[in-house]
């Protein structure tokens, strides 16, 4: 334990990727394989379930240091950081014991005592966190409690743990990326296996390529449209269909197993030839609609209307199956689903990504002679001689469902995670746009722990700006530059109404255009609606907060809304 964590202190400690890969080269240099194998578990998302609840944790530590809750929430706001607020408040452990206790490997920690956690009683469970409080120091208690949290926070992505595991093996990092794919078990064994090649496992995906935003016209950056592939973006959950040794196996980009959640899926992928691996997206999918705007690319689904039938349905549709590891299709008769397939990675076995993507594209639309055009689903080329005349496509995106438009070079092959720009870019439609009054706030996570950057923004109740209440829609905390997240903080300190634990209230007087990608109905928020992946575009200095937007102006965004014409707000 002391081993991991130490890493995890270099890696929090800076923003250098060469460093926090260095670190890490190191860690899997030298640790013992049985410890290797839980730190590498954790730092790719493989992590247990969250072992206690935070409520019981904060009592707990309270208890133990013979503080009031109330004190407890105040230290916790000065500091940002929930497990390290705890294990600095908590009494110092008796010195024999705690060196004896931070000498115990990784893997031991892991399995003794974390793991075991989230099946024991209330009273099981304190009993074992307050003896390895006892036992541990600040340090080692502050990454026990992120370890037992359910999202381990940590300073380096996945792709950067990855690459630095097949540094210290000797591996190729494509390689080391394939052999990651797909579960993964933190054994000794297993992480062997990791380092020196194992033999083909028929239920491991590929690791996904992905697209670079376009921010560009593409006239001026791509040049010569005859290069390129384009095809709709679609608004699902990237998915790989994996059709080996008579085995459908459905996994997600976050290298989750899904099958159970979609078994229309699978039972459709029944009758695919074997030794066959698609890449797409799982859609909500109205199979009976009709699409009211024309095909741009029938010549490239032509097969009678099967084929076009049906339009996708809103994600927020698709999200009442996740999360779910069986599900019935009787239970949810309004969210019928469909695999949209816009790449072939596996043929007859063969490994197809390094062919260009001209080829694979042709056996692509060769071998959907196999797929029911219903379930599984080819994803239509666009057709369009120029950027001009693919843009005013683009611009029919939210009419068509979909996000906008994905641009892929002919002679590019499949590569890796997104490396390699220039040769997938995703060119999303237009965000909408809202202008919305801070209303509260709370401080952020890593640097930031020190620094009110988590916002929440608020609209106007009534039919008319700066009419009715102030009700809150979103919480965003990225979009500012770091100056103006200081200049913020400085607001915030100077002008608090209130404040719950973490939680301020903030005078509403500061106005910013928050941009999203959807809005919905919902029954959890207080304002009825809830929008995707809110952030903030600017900081607008030169409205007022009677200035900002209504309830009703974003609700009338909302698909299908008459007053929704298919543009940013």
């Amino acid at each position: 334990m002391k081993r991991f964590t130490q890493l995890y202190l270099e890696v929090e400690r800076t923003t250098r990727t060469s460093e926090k890969a260095d670190a890490l080269r190191r860690y899997f240099d030298n640790a013992p394989d049985q410890d290797a194998a839980w730190a590498l578990a954790v730092l790719t998302g493989r992590r247990p379930v969250r072992a206690a609840p935070t409520k019981r944790l904060r009592a707990w530590a309270a208890d133990a240091a013979g503080l009031p809750a109330w004190l407890v929430d105040e230290c916790y706001s000065a500091v940002g950081d929930l497990s390290e607020t705890l294990a600095l408040l908590l009494p110092a452990p008796d010195p024999d014991r705690a060196a004896q206790g931070e000498a115990e490997p990784l893997h031991q920690v892991m399995q003794e005592r974390l793991v075991p956690l989230a099946h024991m009683h209330e009273a099981q469970q304190r009993a074992s966190v307050e003896d390895t409080w006892a036992s541990r120091g600040p340090m080692q208690r502050f990454v026990f409690h992120k370890l037992m949290g359910g999202a381990f926070r940590f300073g380096a992505a996945k792709k950067v743990v990855a690459n630095a595991l097949a540094a210290s093996a000797g591996v190729d990092p494509a390689v080391m990326q394939h052999r990651l794919a797909g579960d993964f078990q933190p054994t000794a064994d297993a992480y062997r296996a990791l380092r020196q090649g194992d033999a083909a496992d028929p239920a491991r995906p590929y690791p996904f390529y992905l697209a670079h935003p376009l921010e560009d016209d593409p006239a001026e950056r791509l040049e010569d449209p005859a290069h390129w592939l384009a095809e709709w973006k679609w608004d699902g959950i990237r998915a790989q269909l994996l059709r080996r040794e008579g085995r459908c196996v459905l996994w997600s980009r976050g290298d989750e197993v899904v099958t159970g959640a979609f078994p229309e899926i699978s039972a459709a992928a029944a009758d695919l030839p074997d030794g066959l691996v698609l890449d797409g997206e799982i859609l909500a999918w109205d199979h009976q609609a009709a699409a009211d705007t024309p095909d741009a690319s029938s010549a490239a689904s032509a097969g009678g209307a099967l084929r076009n039938s049906g339009v996708p349905l809103p994600f927020a549709s698709l999200q009442k199956r996740l999360n779910r590891k069986d599900v019935q299709p009787a239970l949810f008769p309004d969210v019928p689903v469909a695999f949209m397939a816009y790449d072939i990675l596996e043929r007859d076995g063969q490994d197809l990504r390094p062919q260009p993507t001209q080829a694979r594209r042709d056996q692509l639309e060769a071998g959907s002679e196999h797929f029911d055009h219903q379930t599984i689903r080819l994803s239509p080329r666009i057709t369009f001689s120029n950027w001009q005349e693919l843009a005013e496509l683009r611009q029919e995106s939210r009419k068509r469902g979909v996000e906008g438009v994905m641009l892929k070079r002919l002679d590019a092959p499949y590569g890796v995670g997104r490396t390699d720009k220039g040769r997938w870019w995703k060119w999303k439609v237009d965000p909408f746009t809202i202008d919305a009054v801070m209303v509260a706030a709370q401080r952020g996570h890593g640097r930031r722990a020190s620094l009110f950057t988590d916002y929440t923004f608020a609209l106007w109740t009534g039919p008319e700006r700066g009419q009715g209440e102030l009700t809150p829609i979103a919480k965003a905390y990225s979009g500012l530059t770091d100056a103006e997240f200081v200049e913020v903080d400085r607001f915030i300190q100077k002008n608090t109404v209130g404040k719950k634990g973490a939680y301020r209230g903030v005078a509403p007087e500061l106005v910013f255009e928050l941009a999203f990608e959807a809005v919905r109905e919902s029954s959890r928020h207080k304002s009825g609606l809830a929008v995707r992946f809110p952030r903030m575009a600017r900081w607008r200095k030169d409205k007022r907060p009677e200035d900002a937007d209504t309830l009703s102006a974003l609700r009338a965004l909302q698909p299908n809304n008459p007053a929704q014409q298919g543009g940013p707000a």
